[in-house]
């Protein structure tokens, strides 16, 4: 089956589905708008920044060197057109994302699996309710755009790996690049790129070497001249990139992973699980004899379903070797791991197929399919309330996942609106120990507050020793939030030693000060 070879009525399906999920983001985000994250706010300052003419810098003014620009760069885009806030457009850029992004994923089940309409009915619904996937699709991330490439990567790649020509292969070079430049993991994209044109041209490897070098490292081409030329030879670092020993623990984050993609199938704890799974898994495995297993890889190894699995598989080790633990540790943080949803579900209907079904009368398939229906149909019920429930919550308080800034207690804070009734001179530099929130507020450069750089725990020692005459200006304003969560930051009580502070407003959610250095 070609790609995109669905009949009238399969592609109203998928586009019922996917206009489904555009009207959940869109609910969910219809009381205060898009979950705000400190990543959030260096994609949408940047935005700002760029459409000012003053290159991809942060909301402290620092040059953006810890991301890609792509994301930033459709933002400042949207906002250059239309005039309206970065936020405002992430809000309806997700919303348009998961039209194709549910459709493509009904597009690739029903292209692994010609013969039964049930998988792609069953599959399509099944990411129409997949809860995980609207806790990033209504945060400002890049992650609801990286996954439509992933899919769209997958869907091309399968076409090449059945036809090989010029022109799938140009379309594949650019969503390698483009995902490069949309996250540092999109290398992931580069690395299967070349894998799967030595595939494809196996049989004439010894004369078409060339074409997985060329293309994979075209492919290279626009990250390398950001990173080269932009960050090392411009700015002089590197920017986030490769592996961070000190806060990496692989062995933690293959922990986390499994424990998030188990605790999707269940309303349950994950440990409730395992025992019940090993159990079937055993009966799985003595129930089939080598041919089956061969079988069953050989229907995962097919053009259909090799470029997603491959993709996932080489994105999961990436990110299991790269990400930083401590940040990820939240049960509801499974962001890293959505991305695995197409493969797993394929996985598991070719799994039912090969290992269970083909031992079985007609009689008996007909059993386990309905089985296969009621299972996934209790499992998409848990899906759905979860989805009815985040909906009802986020209008209410603000989206409640990968939110940091854009909530009901911080929108309607004492703080807040005391800035917004009081102005701040557009002259003064502002200092907060929450630039990100200040940034989102009122759209200025913030600088950090005074934190210690040496320990969590602010140490009182290291405020003299390294914020000798701070504030180095004298028209200086302190914007303080509390609680104060991030612990390295310096209490005002404590500034007071190194500065003047003048009040202006105390309240129990914050304080604001005049600063200046302080008098000899």
């Amino acid at each position: 089956m070609r790609l995109g070879k669905l009949s009238p009525g399969e592609w109203l399906f998928v586009s019922i589905c996917g206009l489904a999920g555009a009207v959940i983001v869109y609910s969910a985000t219809s009381g205060f708008g898009m979950g705000v994250s400190s990543d959030s706010m260096h994609y949408i300052s940047s935005a700002d920044s760029f459409l000012a003419g003053n290159g991809f810098r942060d909301f402290k003014g620092d040059p953006l060197v810890d991301f890609p620009p792509l994301y930033s760069l459709i933002l400042a885009i949207a906002r250059g057109l239309s005039g309206v806030r970065p936020f405002v457009w992430a809000r309806y850029i997700n919303i348009m994302i998961m039209i194709p992004l549910i459709a493509g994923s009904g597009i690739l089940i029903r292209q692994v699996f010609p013969a039964q309409r049930l998988w792609f009915v069953l599959g399509t619904i099944a990411t129409l309710v997949f809860f995980p996937l609207y806790t990033l699709a209504t945060t400002v991330s890049t992650e609801p755009l990286f996954m439509l490439m992933m899919l769209w990567f997958s869907l091309l790649a399968s076409s090449f790996l059945e036809k090989p020509d010029p022109i799938t292969l140009i379309m594949l070079v650019l969503l390698a690049a483009s995902a490069t430049l949309l996250r540092w993991i999109g290398l992931s994209f580069v690395v299967a790129l070349f894998l799967l044109t030595v595939y494809a041209y196996r049989r004439q490897l010894k004369h078409k070497w060339w074409v997985p070098v060329i293309s994979s490292g075209a492919s290279l081409i626009p990250i390398m001249l950001w990173v080269g030329l932009r960050n090392i030879y411009l700015l002089g670092t590197s920017g986030r990139v490769g592996y961070v020993p000190d806060m990496v623990d692989e062995l933690k984050n293959i922990e986390l992973t499994l424990a998030r993609i188990v605790g999707w199938t269940t309303p349950l704890p994950a440990i409730f699980c395992l025992g019940p799974l090993f159990i079937f898994l055993i009966l799985v495995l003595f129930l089939n004899r080598k041919e089956h297993w061969r079988q069953w890889l050989q229907r995962l190894a097919g053009h259909t379903t090799l470029p997603i699995i491959l993709l996932s598989t080489i994105y999961i080790v990436a990110t299991i070797f790269t990400s930083w633990t401590g940040d990820h540790l939240d049960v509801r943080d499974d962001r890293y791991q959505v991305p695995l949803f197409f493969s797993l579900l394929l996985v598991f209907f070719v799994s039912v197929e090969v290992l269970i079904m083909s031992h079985l009368t007609v009689e008996k398939q007909n059993q386990v399919l309905f089985i296969v229906v009621a299972l996934m149909f209790f499992w998409g019920g848990v899906h759905t309330g979860r989805i009815f429930e985040y909906i009802k919550i986020s209008k209410e308080q603000g989206v409640i996942v990968y939110n940091e800034y854009n909530t009901r207690q911080l929108v309607t804070s004492g703080l807040v609106e005391y800035l917004k009734k009081n102005p701040i001179d557009q002259r003064g530099t502002l200092y907060s120990n929450v630039p990100e929130a200040v940034y989102f507020f009122f759209e200025r450069h913030v600088e950090m507050a005074p934190w210690d750089p040496e320990n969590y725990y602010a140490d009182p020692v290291n405020l003299q020793k390294y914020y000798i005459d701070w504030p180095p200006q004298e028209d200086a304003y302190l914007i303080f939030f509390k609680p104060n969560y991030k612990h390295h930051h310096y209490e005002p009580a404590e500034i007071a030693r190194i500065a003047d502070l003048t009040e202006l407003y105390i309240g129990e959610d914050g304080e604001v000060y005049i600063v200046q250095p302080k008098r000899k």
